[in-house]
């Protein structure tokens, strides 16, 4: 009996250096830790932030969250809802979220309060994981853009642009290609008053700096429909063309709408947005739209001939 007790506490002994021996070598290599929480979910990830100082600065580092974007390819889990009812204010807005994969999911925030800043905070984009949103009143005369995380919490203030008047600023995030998005804002020429102009915001880089020169805009196009797709911020247009901004080399092009169809008086947009990598509308009759189900579903070209 003690023969076998001893040889027990032996084995035992083995398995706990054996252990400790393993852990020493991963927490002494950075690569092999990497090859390791790279194979983890983004919801184990967040957790194991707080495992360690190491482990939070290895989770944290830009170059760690681009590779895990490139060897876990994002899929649609859910959609956000907006909830708009009589007795929310319309500036504190709340938000539900509907699973499509199948396991009930809590939603990663039910409203945006994560800031310091006293006014209300609204939703302007979402864009691959990241949330740009504004302050639903001005400061000062502006407004104040967020870029928020809901998974890790964090977010960034952008710093007010120099252009007048602005009319919308948008989001360019593309993990699989780099860990650092951009910011396009349109506004105001400086020059010419019935023109507009484009500055960019890098999270690399810094401060917002001019694109270049000023153009106009079809009276039909609208900038709060926007959608960052195919490397360019594209405008949805209900006339028969609009605008879209290559953000990489900062050309501006013309995109085609559909037609408006001969028994329609007017079209209203239902849906302007990316899913799976396409660009995807949804229009309907305007005129018509309180009565009827019948609506248009159209796809881009990646190359825009339609």
């Amino acid at each position: 009996m003690i023969s076998c007790k001893l040889h027990r506490t032996g084995d035992q002994n083995s398995s706990s250096t054996g252990a400790q021996h393993s852990s020493a070598v991963i927490t002494n290599s950075n690569d092999l830790l990497s090859e390791i929480l790279l194979r983890l979910p983004v919801k184990s990830l967040v957790r194991f932030k707080s495992v360690s100082k190491q482990w939070l600065s290895q989770i944290s580092n830009p170059r760690f969250t681009h590779n895990h974007c490139l060897r876990n390819p994002s899929s649609v889990s859910g959609l956000f809802l907006r909830i708009s009812l009589i007795s929310l204010p319309p500036e504190k807005p709340n938000f539900d979220f509907i699973s499509l994969d199948g396991k009930p999911t809590m939603a990663p925030f039910k409203s945006l309060m994560f800031s310091d800043d006293h006014e209300a905070i609204d939703l302007k984009q979402s864009c691959n994981g990241l949330l740009c949103c504004r302050s639903f009143r001005r400061n000062r005369g502006k407004h104040n853009y967020y870029i928020y995380n809901p998974v890790t919490k964090q977010y960034t203030t952008l710093p007010q642009p120099k252009g007048i008047s602005v009319f919308c600023i948008h989001l360019a995030f593309d993990p699989q290609k780099s860990p650092h998005y951009k910011a396009v804002c349109v506004s105001k020429s400086d020059t010419n008053s019935e023109s507009y102009q484009i500055e960019i915001y890098s999270s690399e880089t810094g401060p917002w700096r001019l694109s270049k020169g000023s153009f106009s805009v079809p009276l039909s196009l609208e900038f709060d429909k926007a959608v960052f797709w195919n490397g360019a911020i594209n405008w949805y247009s209900f006339g028969e063309a609009s605008l879209y901004f290559n953000v990489d080399q900062e050309c501006l092009q013309t995109m085609p709408m559909p037609p408006l169809p001969e028994k329609w008086d007017t079209k209203r947009c239902r849906y302007f947005g990316e899913s799976q990598g396409h660009l995807h509308l949804i229009e309907m009759d305007g005129y018509n739209a309180p009565c009827t189900t019948h609506f248009d579903v159209f796809e881009m070209e990646r190359d825009y001939s339609q």
